[in-house]
């Protein structure tokens, strides 16, 4: 009960942050899992068998949506760290510059207070999305889990005394350097933290899953730019465009890092083919980009980036599905099986399949 409770918890906790789209399967999951795991308690109370026809029945339901709770939990936390840990720095960046605006300027003190409000925001999601991430996905070294807890907690302590270094600069009238060179220290350190915590997180949630989840957030920005298009709006569309670039780079991130940890050459060589060749098609995308948010309206620089882009989103597909060649492969391979239990081969062909049920259940396939 209390496993459960706490997966309920989590989801509960996720729900106030998470994709929309995601929402309402979570919340209802955890209505359900809270009602059903109510009537288990109530037959229990009752003294009814454990074996019996509605305990049975109950708790084949409850396992059913506990389940299923896991699978939407894993989506959305996965298109949350996409999401959150695409960009790190700004925040910070953004803080250091409000910290340092002339006395002189007008609503100087209400633009570092709302800078000051961002940074915290921005520093309190990447904590809480590494601990769902750490403690509501399929996770299963320990070492990791406890890695990320540690670090966001040491982020966590870190970023008062970042805000606090940044206040002093904002309020030294001399512009001390000494003042200056202790908020970049502890910027420093707050981003040494902050990297460490991103690659614990990548290691902590599969690498497909995260490919896909960047992939999906892509097509819709790249949506949201064809909007901005359409309604001539240069700013939405820069901002657009820069979310799929730094949503690229993240991926060639997680794969390199992936590259890099496996032993399998087979593997590396062809993730290593897809992202070479996904990496190629990143400056062109950028350079097209570049020249549509010059003139919005050039329907030859449009053209030209919609075909750039969709090049781009092509090269994901690619390295996502080099991700996976082993559950791709026996996928593939059992079109191709025959079921003649009289023959050999049939007998080899059932062996193939418990083999894929074995490799779909280690890899979180189910």
């Amino acid at each position: 009960e209390f496993a459960i409770r706490s997966l309920v918890k989590i989801g509960r906790q996720l729900v106030s942050i998470c994709e929309l789209s995601y929402r309402r399967d979570i919340l209802e999951c955890c209505l359900n899992i809270d009602n059903l795991l109510a009537k288990y308690k109530d037959l229990l109370r009752r003294r009814l068998p454990i074996n019996g026809p509605e305990c049975v029945m109950i708790s084949r339901s409850l396992s059913l949506h506990i389940h299923q709770l896991q699978r939407r939990l894993q989506e959305a936390i996965v298109y949350q760290v996409s999401d959150d840990f695409m960009d790190i720095t700004s925040a910070i960046k953004t803080l250091r510059q409000a910290s340092l605006i002339s006395s002189n300027e007008p609503s100087r003190k209400e633009v570092f207070q709302a800078t000051v409000q961002e940074f915290i925001n921005h520093s309190s999601s990447l904590i809480q999305t590494a601990r769902l991430a750490a403690n509501g996905t399929s996770c299963r070294s320990k070492s990791t889990i406890e890695t990320i807890n540690t670090t966001a907690a040491q982020i966590s302590d870190l970023t008062p005394q970042v805000i606090y270094a940044a206040r002093i600069v904002f309020g030294d009238p001399n512009n001390s350097p000494t003042t200056r060179e202790h908020f970049d220290l502890l910027r420093d350190q707050w981003l040494t933290q902050i990297e460490y915590l991103r690659s614990q997180v990548d290691d902590a949630i599969p690498s497909d899953e995260f490919v896909k989840a960047c992939e999906e957030a892509i097509i819709h920005d790249t949506q949201q730019t064809e909007k901005a298009i359409a309604d001539l709006n240069s700013s939405i569309l820069i901002d657009s465009t820069s979310n799929i670039i730094r949503r690229a780079n993240r991926i060639l991130l997680v794969t390199y890092q992936e590259i890099e940890n496996s032993e399998d050459s087979a593997f590396t060589t062809q993730l290593q083919n897809a992202s070479d060749a996904f990496k190629e098609t990143l400056s062109p995308m950028i350079a097209a980009a570049k020249q549509l948010a010059l003139s919005p309206d050039n329907k030859i620089a449009h053209s030209q980036w919609q075909q750039t882009n969709n090049e781009l989103i092509d090269a994901i597909g690619n390295v996502r599905e080099a991700l996976q060649p082993l559950t791709s492969n026996l996928i593939n391979d059992l079109e191709h099986i025959s079921f003649n239990h009289s023959s050999r081969s049939g007998n080899f062909d059932i062996f193939r399949i418990i083999v894929f049920v074995f490799f779909l259940i280690k890899y979180n396939k189910f």
